[in-house]
Formats: structure tokens, C-alpha cells, sequence
């Protein structure tokens, strides 16, 4: 089970909802005026629509899907609820045989049916090289909305970022921005305001942390990264969320010492 709690902007909690499952993917839903609660990014996931005015909720199952995963994310544009397709069922360098995102719509029986938005396997434009090349994401992850408009996916293992232009059954239209140093990060959010702070969810610290700054680049992207343990490089590298530059995909330090920091969102000042 999973707890879905409301905050006040302060701090204070205000309301305290049980799911079932592990929750991930939690969004609001700015044409109903809903959350959408996303359960077992691994498989076997389902999703709790929650009103958080009247705390009722609606409770949807997802069919198996086709990459063999779960579902992460949600990302909302233009009225249509984009999902990842998260932990498709790839090994020993095999092709995602799957897509990496889907749209999904609500069903009157309480199903989440689902279509294809972008492949698994995409062929996409390399944003620092220009270079053509095709991709077999295996992580998808986190899902956003940049500036332009176009969904940002993470692929968190594989160290790239996805920015998708235009979505298609058959095709679609992206570019990729590979990480570099290979780090892996969790949500990625742009400011769209001058004023206003970031809140950046520390899961194992189990702390919220508000980041605020005298003036913020309108457009400008971060990134929390979770950290690198000591198994794979030494010393070990703490968490922290960091600007990034969508041109080269450096990632710049800017809050440190977080022990793994993932859910990230922009509050826009008044």
C-alpha cells in the first residue's frame, strides 16, 4: 500500500489517502481538475483517479501491455494523457519490443486503454551531433512537458533524455540528449516563471525540500540526480538536483548531499 498525502504550501499535511500498490506517477489532470495516481511501474499496474476536493476516488486496470512492463509517468498536453511504458522486458541487449510511451484514456468499465505514441525502439536525431540514430530505451521513466511543447521522457538507465516532437503509432518524431558522464536522473522540470521554487521529493530521506532562488531563468531545465553508489565508481557520488543545459547534456550541481532525490515539480510565484 501506498500513502497519497496532500500538503499545504507550508508543510502542513491536510489530507492522507491509502492506494494500493507502489505509487509513482502522480499528476494533476488540468482538464478534470483530477489527480492521476500511478501504481507498479514494474507491472501489473493499475491507477487511482483521485478528486482532491472531495477525496473520492476511481479505481482503473490496465491490460498487459505489449513491453511487458508497467507504467510510470503521466505528462498532460492538448487534453491527451501520455503515460511511459516503463520496465519492458529487454535483456541481454535485445530491442524494446514495445512502446516507450503510450496515450491512455479512461474507460466506462474502469479500464486504462491504452495506444502507441512512440516506439521503443525510435529512430531520432542526436540534439548535440545532429546525428540520425535509432535507440532501444530501456528504462523508460519520467515524463514532462518542456517549453516548446514537446514531451520529454527519461530514459533513466540508458542516460538520455527523449524530446518528442510529434508522437505516431508507426513513428513519430524525436530528438535525444545523452547525459553527460553518464549520469541518470529522475524527474527533469522547467521553470516557467521568474519568480516561484522548486520542490524536490528526497525518497529514502523521506524529506521534501523546498528550493528557492532571488530570480529564476524562465525556460531553464533541472534534474534530480539520484546518486552513484560506491560499487560503481569511488568515492560515491550523494544525490543532488542540477541545472541542466539541454544543448550538451551537462548536468551542473546546484543543491548537493541528497541521499536520492526523484519527484520534482516548479511552483510558479504570484
Amino acid at each position: 500500500m501506498s500513502q497519497i498525502v496532500q500538503y499545504s504550501l507550508d508543510g502542513k499535511v491536510l489530507r492522507t489517502l491509502t492506494v494500493k500498490g507502489h505509487n509513482d506517477g502522480l499528476k494533476f489532470n488540468p482538464a478534470t481538475k483530477k489527480i492521476w495516481a500511478l501504481q507498479n511501474e514494474d507491472g501489473d499496474a493499475n491507477l487511482v483517479v483521485i478528486d482532491p476536493v472531495s477525496a473520492a476516488v476511481e479505481n482503473y486496470s490496465f491490460e498487459p501491455g505489449k513491453h511487458g512492463g508497467g507504467y510510470d509517468d503521466i505528462a498532460f498536453k492538448n487534453g491527451e494523457a501520455f503515460v511511459s511504458a516503463s520496465a519492458p522486458q529487454v535483456d541481454g541487449g535485445k530491442t524494446n519490443p514495445g512502446p516507450s510511451i503510450v496515450t491512455a484514456k479512461l474507460t466506462a468499465d474502469h479500464k486504462v486503454a491504452v495506444v502507441t505514441a512512440f516506439a521503443g525502439a525510435p529512430k531520432v536525431t542526436d540534439i548535440v551531433t545532429g546525428d540520425k540514430e535509432t535507440l532501444n530505451l530501456t528504462d523508460p521513466d519520467s515524463l514532462t512537458i518542456a517549453p516548446s511543447g514537446d514531451l520529454v521522457m527519461t530514459s533513466q538507465d540508458d542516460s538520455e533524455l527523449l524530446f518528442v516532437h510529434k508522437t505516431s503509432v508507426s513513428g513519430g518524431e524525436g530528438k535525444v540528449l545523452h547525459l553527460m558522464g553518464g549520469v541518470k536522473v529522475d524527474d527533469t522540470t522547467f521553470v516557467s516563471a521568474k519568480h516561484g521554487f522548486l520542490l524536490v521529493a528526497d525518497t529514502p530521506a523521506n524529506i521534501v525540500y523546498k528550493i528557492e532562488a532571488a530570480n529564476w531563468g524562465v525556460g531553464t531545465a533541472y534534474s534530480a540526480m539520484s546518486g552513484v553508489d560506491a560499487t560503481k565508481t569511488d568515492p560515491a557520488i550523494p544525490g543532488y538536483v542540477g541545472l541542466l543545459d539541454v544543448n550538451s547534456g551537462a548536468l551542473l550541481p546546484v543543491t548537493t548531499n541528497m541521499q536520492a532525490p526523484h519527484g520534482m515539480i516548479f511552483v510558479s510565484g504570484k
